[in-house]
């Protein structure tokens, strides 16, 4: 019994030590995820012919400062973004929030010679808290037989600090 005793003394003292280290790891695992996922905030719509991307440094989203937010579509394989057709895109977001501007033609891409159309817009919450961002967009894929129209709204969750 005299030798048992200190047995279970080490077995209790090694499991706490193992347990302080897996919550120690658990911590900074949930801390780095945590920082990963503030780091950037995006959002892939897919479509059949297409899919809209919008992208937002989630780390410099904060009250009263502006950040850019970026809207891309991705033509698939066999397919293009037409920049002729009329392309319309509204922004908007469920808090109170200012983008400049929040609203696009085909005026506005990036880069029009791209197969990617981009557009951005400097967003500014004016509240902290989850953003849901929303962009209403209409444009024309086409491929070499047919050009169809198409609404695409992606939702981007942003926390703003």
């Amino acid at each position: 019994l005299i030798l048992a005793v200190p047995k279970l003394g080490v077995l209790l003292m090694i499991a706490k030590l193992a347990l302080s280290a897996l919550c120690y790891t658990l911590t900074i695992a949930l801390s780095l995820s945590c920082t990963d996922a503030r780091a950037k905030s995006e959002v892939v719509q897919e479509h059949e012919k297409f899919s809209v991307k919008a992208f937002i440094d989630a780390s410099s989203f904060k009250q009263g400062k502006a950040t850019t937010y970026t809207l891309t579509m991705h033509p698939k394989p066999g397919y293009k973004i037409k920049v002729e057709t009329p392309f319309k895109a509204a922004l908007s977001s469920d808090k109170e929030a200012l983008f400049t501007p929040s609203s696009f033609t085909n005026k506005d891409f990036i880069d029009p010679e791209t197969p990617n159309k981009s557009i951005s817009s400097l967003l500014t919450p004016k509240i902290k808290g989850i953003h849901k961002i929303k962009a209403d967009v209409t444009l024309f894929v086409c491929n070499e037989q047919l050009c169809e129209r198409f609404k695409s709204a992606p939702v981007l969750e942003v926390t703003a600090y």
